[in-house]
């Protein structure tokens, strides 16, 4: 019974404590185990030092088993919440792990109280040692490391919210009931069998009527300098955005993010969502804290879509889509290609393709009218063979801008496909017409007409798209439809 204690104990405040499975963590857990053991003879350690020390690990357990280790986006957004989210979060906390915080506080209580192994005072004094260095030292220690971190952070979210938008709008007329924006990561548009790819990649998105821009271009490479380009009115203004003009239109604005939240690569697309009047990140940390499927944003988008409700609204889902890793960001590889990457990589177009197709199915049984527009915030490009080819960032070919631009609304009636350039610049004018909004910032845009020039930034300067080089998708014939 006694062991039984000790080793319930241990699991529970591995887990509840963010998991990890490489060598040095799991030294570092098994540390925690044996120093249970060693420790557990004497009652005052157990009750002066131990039990101090586990109050915070028992409180951060539901955290831990949804989000993972503590990091500094698990801070700053303890930082900044208020009574409502805190009540928003308690919502969405598995009844499984309520429960086995309830057990982890039990069996805490039993082996301070109860569970006792006899040791001398030398080995008593190992036990603290491989205490302080096991996860619950980690815990500590991250707490230390990354509370300065978190307040500086924090603080940069604050600032932000403190600039005003300018928006002046001249006139504002919804034509549609629910707004969805979805945005891809890393998605090619020529591996897209709903853009003409031979293997069958995108099934949902070849069938269905729609609007089909062949030629829409990310404002740069990677998702960084992309998407801040891409949401705002201009980049590093974070109070002219998308959120902020469907905001000052009415729309109830939602953002679902399976990205990061605070994190190098995500701060500054965070400064955008945080505008949003409900938020939901999967990820509290940067995009790569957690492998979380892009699925579990559904029932997230399902419950908020399911509110009754009279107003419009405007929902943004933010995927990791096809980011590299591949083979990381989906359950199974489908194609089983010789080239295990580029099979990896198509096969998660296939997941995006589902999610959008159970967005529209959700919307649909809302019996309202929706309008849906997907886009991916950059492509790649490949380099090496057929057989040994490589996706990676770049700035040097088209197919790192080269991206899907898909508006799927409830009254369309056939597929439309408008070959034409266009950048991302534009999206802000895009995106306030797509609301029925039309503001003194955002000129107007008409995406089917074309630009005598085409600019895109490379990560250091403004360059014509014509510059860029070709690199064409691998051929993979589609004998059957998979």
């Amino acid at each position: 019974m006694k062991c039984f204690v000790i080793i319930t104990m241990w699991l529970l405040l591995v887990f509840g404590l963010g998991p990890q499975f490489n060598v040095d963590k799991m030294l570092s857990s098994f540390s925690l185990l044996v120093s249970l053991f060693l420790l557990s003879g004497n009652k005052n350690i157990k009750r002066y030092f131990i039990l101090p020390l586990l109050i915070l690990p028992l409180v951060y357990f539901t955290t831990g088993m949804i989000y993972g280790r503590l990091n500094i986006g698990i801070l700053v957004s303890f930082f900044e919440t208020n009574v409502r989210e805190s009540l928003e979060f308690l919502s969405v906390i598995p009844m499984l792990f309520v429960l086995l915080n309830i057990l982890l506080l039990i069996v805490i209580i039993i082996y301070v109280s109860y569970v006792e192994f006899k040791f001398n005072k030398k080995i008593i004094l190992v036990g603290v040692v491989l205490f302080l260095i096991s996860p619950v030292g980690d815990f500590y220690k991250r707490i230390f490391i990354n509370t300065t971190l978190a307040f500086n952070e924090n603080k940069k979210f604050t600032e932000s919210l403190l600039i005003q938008p300018s928006w002046e709008i001249i006139s504002n007329k919804s034509n549609y009931d629910d707004y969805v924006l979805i945005i891809g990561e890393s998605m090619r548009k020529d591996y897209m069998s709903a853009y003409g790819y031979a293997l069958n990649t995108t099934p949902f998105l070849k069938k269905t009527n729609g609007f089909f821009l062949d030629g829409y271009l990310s404002a740069a490479p990677n998702t960084t300098t992309s998407l801040p380009r891409t949401l705002s009115l201009k980049y590093g203004d974070v109070s002219n955005t998308i959120i902020t003009l469907a905001n000052q239109s009415g729309l109830e604005t939602t953002w679902i993010s399976n990205q990061g939240f605070v994190g190098s690569f995500d701060t500054a697309i965070s400064m955008i969502a945080q505008r949003s009047k409900h938020k939901f990140f999967l990820k509290l940390g940067s995009y790569d804290s957690m492998n979380v499927n892009d699925s579990a944003i559904l029932p997230i988008f399902t419950k908020e879509l399911g509110k009754k409700t009279k107003k419009h609204r405007l929902f943004i889902l933010h995927l990791m889509g096809s980011h590299p890793d591949f083979c990381e960001r989906i359950r199974k590889d489908i194609y089983h290609l010789d080239n295990k990457q580029l099979s990896c990589y198509l096969s998660s177009y296939k997941g995006t393709d589902n999610l959008i197709k159970n967005v529209i199915n959700r919307l649909k049984k809302r019996k309202r009218s929706y309008s849906l527009i997907y886009f991916s915030d950059h492509g790649l490009n490949d380099t090496g063979t057929k057989e040994k080819s490589q996706l990676h960032v770049g700035n040097a070919y088209l197919s790192n801008y080269s991206i899907p631009f898909i508006r799927l609304s409830s009254d369309d009636t056939k597929k439309v496909t408008v070959k034409n350039k266009v950048s991302a610049f534009h999206f802000i004018s895009i995106f306030s017409n797509w609301i029925g909004v039309k503001t003194k910032q955002a000129p107007d845009f008409d995406m089917t007409k074309k630009e005598k020039d085409v600019y895109i930034f490379n990560f250091g300067n403004l360059i014509e798209v014509k510059s860029l080089l070709p690199d064409p998708s691998i051929t993979i014939p589609d004998p059957v439809s998979i």
